[in-house]
């Protein structure tokens, strides 16, 4: 069985989304400093799949799934965005169906029953669908629970409908930011083993909201171990602190958080932690920073026009910090390949090359920010509350 209809609408559906995966692929590999996807199994190509994930930057946490995922799945928004025809269409076109809120002042089983039927047709349609079942997005290091049942009726759903033998693969997935809203920070992604929920039936049969509360807390537990999630949450900002100042940084993303892991376990156990912290590199610093300030100069001058413009759009767009990466991801992706290709017209005016210093102009911008944030800025602990400010979910 072969991936099905519902991976795309048309073949000018699949070629818009392919360029855009494409794209957006390349610009994370240069947006973060380490970018890393582990799967415990392979994604299925010949059933039905649901990615369960956890949600902590906006619509960056899509755009990273669709890239590394190897399927093309629908996502599930919030309705608030689709405003117009036009901007239905755009967003329809890149796989995005709207899903009511309480918030949004409707019935909410009934408002959203199109889209789960929608999503119900795709998952038949051996599609594959992503959902967010925290409801929300926060970047808050912790699984927020209870989970919301939209994921759960619609997977019990599409699986009663063709008796339990559909074989929608449900995949738990946690995404990790070193830091929730810094350019050039690092992410793991962590994609868990495909399960489906044939060992609920016989509890379904007997009683939907139990099968519903099962499945919801069997899910809580295979994202949580997937994630750094900080518990209990009362005392969450002085766990954060004590983590903070006994990790060690490993270059592997997979060990910094099996390690993390391990370091808010202990933590929040009570056990006592020897006070290691990171290395004293200082001298090394200094000798980094005398060697590469001129590259730092000529990256910064020639990325001028990109980071002035982004800082424009962060200050007069982005409100809730939640979206802060998501925009500067977004400005990364359509602003850099634009500024190195006007500046390099204007060097191949005077010198007559062109892709030389299109590619080296967003190189030496990496070089320049990667100068300033590790070297002179340095890494300070900030208390992720005090970023997220008033927009933290309660």
């Amino acid at each position: 069985m072969a991936t099905g209809k519902y991976e795309y609408v048309n073949i000018g559906n699949y070629l818009f989304l392919t360029f855009l995966r494409i794209w957006a692929g390349v610009t994370a590999i240069f947006f973060f400093r380490r970018y890393k996807v582990v799967k415990e199994a392979p994604v299925p190509r010949d059933h039905p799949v649901i990615f369960a994930v956890n949600h902590q930057s906006a619509f960056l946490d899509p755009v990273l799934i669709g890239i590394s995922c190897g399927r093309k799945p629908w996502y599930l928004t919030r309705a608030g965005v689709f405003q117009g025809k036009f901007v239905k269409f755009l967003l329809r076109a890149i796989h995005m169906l709207p899903v009511y809120r309480q918030r949004d002042n409707v019935n909410v089983k009934h408002a959203n029953e199109d889209t789960f039927d929608e999503c119900v047709k795709i998952l038949g349609g051996m599609g594959s669908v992503l959902i967010f079942p925290e409801g929300n997005h926060g970047m808050l290091k912790y699984l927020r629970t209870p989970l919301k049942k939209g994921l759960a009726r619609i997977v019990f759903e599409a699986e009663s409908t063709h008796d339990f033998q559909l074989g929608v693969q449900i995949i738990p997935v946690g995404i990790n930011y070193e830091h929730p809203t810094k350019f050039r920070t690092d992410v793991l992604i962590n994609c868990g083993k495909p399960y489906s929920i044939k060992s609920f039936k016989s509890i379904f049969q007997q009683s939907r909201s139990e099968a519903f509360n099962q499945f919801n807390r069997d899910l809580e537990e295979r994202m949580s171990e997937l994630m750094l999630n900080i518990t209990p949450v009362e005392r969450y900002d002085q766990t954060e602190k004590e983590w903070m100042l006994h990790r060690r940084k490993e270059n592997s993303l997979l060990q910094r958080f099996n390690s993390d892991k391990k370091i808010i376990a202990a933590i929040s156990a009570g056990d006592s932690l020897s006070d290691e912290g990171q290395a004293k590199t200082g001298w090394i610093k200094w000798i980094m920073r005398i060697l590469g300030l001129p590259i730092f100069i000529a990256g910064f001058v020639l990325n001028l026009p990109v980071f002035i413009i982004t800082r424009l759009i962060l200050k007069k767009s982005v409100r809730d910090p939640h979206f802060l990466q998501s925009v500067k991801f977004v400005c990364a992706m359509a602003g850099v390949p634009l500024f190195s290709a006007l500046e390099a017209g204007i060097i191949y005016s005077f010198f007559g090359t062109f892709w030389i210093p299109f590619f080296a102009i967003p190189l030496l911008g990496i070089i320049a920010y990667d100068y300033w944030d590790l070297l002179i800025r340095g890494n300070s602990y900030v208390p992720t509350r005090s970023l997220g400010a008033v927009y933290l979910p309660e």
